[in-house]
């Protein structure tokens, strides 16, 4: 077994601007020295310094898929070359994964690569599949954050893939203050949603889902930044819901706005785990799931949690009127709910990654 203190991560990922991934391996980069690792968090770009630490550094990149990710990675890992320690190049996401590859060739550094998702653009063509088999079979260890999202990876893959180099480590979310909810025939829900604006996170549908039940509902805030804002807030004004719905962007501290929530959406189209729905249900929300994405299903089986067909906005709709209905006429626990949010503390997350890391020859 390789002593703690020999052992070095470098974990590498586009930027720290928004999503599960970005807060994930700022999270983990901050907590491995509670392990006894030493670890860096290499960004393409840095937009806003999230912890005091040093060890934080950015290639300064305009682009994030230019190839001066590569010459800039490799400096770096060149100038931190040291053959009396264990490195580790930890990598995410597609573009950190291609270029981080490229970078650290023959340097000597063990690649582990983190698979976040069940699906990327790459698997809707043949040739992506070789393209994936050449990547994924030059990584020692490839982390999957679900059961699902390691099942799609061996399916995408036929099986080629060394299933010894497979390990599944289930994202850690923060816990959130817990508080009771009362529901009313009377009162519309105030629904909440978290994830970064893209195709992928189906707010889209939501959205269009609201004037079908206008009756219904009295707020829907969403949480998050991305490449839909503007297609998003066009779609808000069109459908005159300018002041039901909000895009309220990221925000650090998302206590308010889970304590005025009283119903927690997630629409996505797919999903690898999402962070949002450990964080919603550990402050006493009730959630609905899309059950065709695969993801946090595995792990959120409570009665607090209802997984629907969330395919159509009509079907969005229908979910919320029903759930609302139950929630009225049922006295739901959510202590079950709460107690399975604390399964996937940071702590447990990180845990399980210094034991991969310690783990490598």
């Amino acid at each position: 077994m390789i002593k703690e203190k020999n052992i070095v991560v470098y974990n590498v990922i586009t930027s720290n601007k928004v999503g599960g991934a970005e807060l994930l391996v700022n999270n983990l980069s901050i907590s491995l020295n509670n392990y006894g690792i030493k670890s860096y968090t290499i960004y393409g770009k840095l937009f806003h310094k999230i912890n005091s630490s040093k060890n934080q550094i950015s290639l300064n990149l305009k682009n994030l898929r230019s190839i001066k990710f590569i010459f800039r990675l490799r400096k770096i890992l060149k100038r931190h070359k040291d053959e009396k320690k264990v490195q580790i190049l930890h990598l995410h996401l597609t573009w950190p994964l291609i270029y981080g590859l490229i970078a650290s060739y023959g340097l000597n550094y063990k690649i582990i690569y983190t698979e976040h998702n069940t699906f990327n653009k790459r698997r809707k063509i043949l040739l992506g599949r070789f393209f994936d088999y050449f990547l994924y079979r030059n990584c020692q260890k490839i982390i999957c954050i679900s059961k699902n999202t390691k099942n799609a990876l061996l399916k995408w893959q036929l099986n080629l893939i060394d299933r010894e180099k497979i390990d599944v480590i289930h994202n850690g979310a923060r816990q959130y203050k817990f508080r009771s909810r009362n529901y009313s025939q009377n009162k519309g829900l105030n629904l909440i949603s978290i994830g970064s604006l893209t195709f992928q996170k189906g707010f889209d549908l939501s959205i269009n889902s609201i004037p079908l039940i206008s009756d219904q509902v009295d707020s829907y805030i969403i949480l998050g930044e991305g490449e839909m804002r503007l297609k998003l807030e066009n779609l808000i004004q069109k459908q005159n819901l300018s002041t039901k719905v909000k895009l309220v962007g990221f925000q650090e501290n998302i206590q308010p706005y889970l304590d005025q929530a009283n119903l927690a959406i997630v629409p996505s189209r797919w999903e690898g785990f999402s962070l949002a729905t450990i964080e919603m249900i550990s402050a006493g929300l009730p959630l609905l799931i899309n059950k065709n994405y695969g993801g946090p299903k595995e792990v959120l089986s409570c009665k607090s949690v209802f997984s629907k067909d969330l395919s159509t906005s009509i079907k969005i709709a229908d979910s919320i009127r029903t759930i609302k209905a139950n929630l009225i006429k049922n006295n739901i626990s959510f202590s079950e709910a709460r107690s399975l949010s604390k399964r996937f503390s940071l702590d447990n997350f990180s845990k399980n990654y210094s034991d991969i890391y310690k783990s490598i020859k």
